[in-house]
């Protein structure tokens, strides 16, 4: 079943976005997916507004595809295209930490590799003044 949503180029309505996606999953899905797909959907959605175009007018698409074995996440945006390599050369070792190093811990820079290993699939693709990404999760 295929589900559309939009929302504003505004950091505050993500998490209300990612809540009514998730709000969808209840139905066979475990709390573990519903929670990768959150926190994915969460991660790619402050991408689209922090690196994607300035344009405030232009909304940021998002679509819900929830079958029996998955469920598919898209995010469409008028952007640029993110360069491939981004998702190509995500280095997992983005995802350690030092514990006795907190203070010096980024504040970014560890989103994609996150989306990447929550996710089973992560794909970009431009079609026209489209961009595309596609997160899917099998149940």
């Amino acid at each position: 079943m295929l589900h559309r949503f939009s929302m504003p180029r505004d950091l505050a309505a993500i998490s209300p976005l990612a809540q009514s996606v998730t709000a969808l999953m209840t139905e066979g899905f475990d709390q573990d997916t519903r929670d990768a797909v959150d926190l994915s959907l969460v991660e790619a959605l402050s991408n689209a507004v922090k690196h994607g175009t300035k344009d405030s007018a232009k909304q940021v698409g998002i679509e819900v595809t929830l079958s029996q074995s998955e469920v598919m996440v898209e995010i469409i945006d008028s952007t640029p295209p993110m360069p491939l390599f981004l998702l190509e050369d995500i280095n997992p070792d983005a995802l350690d930490v030092d514990p006795d190093d907190l203070a010096n811990l980024s504040e970014t820079g560890r989103g994609l590799a996150l989306i990447v290993t929550m996710m089973d699939e992560v794909t970009f693709h431009h079609i026209g003044n489209q961009t595309r990404l596609r997160l899917m999760r099998r149940r």
